[in-house]
């Protein structure tokens, strides 16, 4: 059985975000609040899903597992996907059990609320924040032939997807490969220094090369020459 989800009006949900701090205490409750009186702070989105929704995702589960279960239970185009009132609607209701568990609010600032039970602009930096919507599209991005490789790579280093070069499925899997064949050297001591020096050159290469034409082929030998060359001159300071 399926149910038409629910999303937020676009009055109530900026609403929420413009009172965030004045029910920061709300968000440590164990039960939902945000809806309200849904017939007057929600409209029906067009959107099928599973009637146990809900149920599907569990903070006590990997990223990578909610977000298997995720994408596979909803159904959507990226328009859909890219919907702020969509994502508000699921992590104040639907999904409430799992945000407090998961993004427990307790003692945290109001830009973290807003950061991750919302959506703030409709681009990949705010999407891949939210609760939610990081799990569904860092899925989404990396599912081929119904296989969800890499996936974890890029719930870790979202910054991947925040790039204009991501929409490329070629550029994005190659990137993602490469970088879970290196993991050790690009996240070793140094935590993330490598990676986004590593990701600064390729962003810089933009500037002179145009990327969508590269093969992959082209792509791996500049990363491999670019984090040779990092951990050369690591290695010498």
């Amino acid at each position: 059985m399926n149910f038409e989800i629910p999303i937020f009006k676009m009055s109530h949900e900026q609403s929420l975000v413009t009172r965030i701090a004045e029910n920061k205490d709300r968000y440590t409750r164990k039960t939902s609040w945000a809806a309200g009186d849904p017939s007057k702070t929600c409209i029906l989105s067009g959107i099928m899903a599973p009637k146990n929704l809900a149920t599907l995702i569990d903070p006590d589960l990997t990223d990578v597992e909610n977000a298997t279960a995720l994408h596979k239970a909803l159904s959507l185009t990226p328009y859909e996907a890219s919907n702020p009132m969509l994502w508000s609607r699921l992590t104040h209701v639907e999904f409430w059990p799992y945000m407090r568990e998961r993004w427990d609010a307790t003692g945290k600032p109001p830009t973290f609320i807003e950061t991750r039970y919302f959506v703030r602009q409709m681009n990949s930096r705010h999407l891949t924040r939210n609760g939610l919507a990081r799990l569904w599209w860092a899925a989404h991005l990396t599912c081929q032939n119904r296989q969800y490789q890499n996936t974890e790579i890029l719930l870790r280093v979202p910054e991947i997807a925040e790039r204009s070069y991501a929409r490329s499925p070629l550029i994005l899997q190659t990137i993602l490969q490469f970088v879970a064949e290196n993991e050790k050297k690009i996240f070793g001591e140094d935590k993330r220094d490598v990676f986004r020096t590593l990701l600064r050159r390729f962003n810089e290469l933009g500037g002179t090369t145009l990327l969508v034409e590269l093969d992959k082929s082209e792509i791996e030998a500049f990363l491999e020459k670019s984090l040779q060359e990092i951990m050369k001159k690591k290695s010498v300071i």
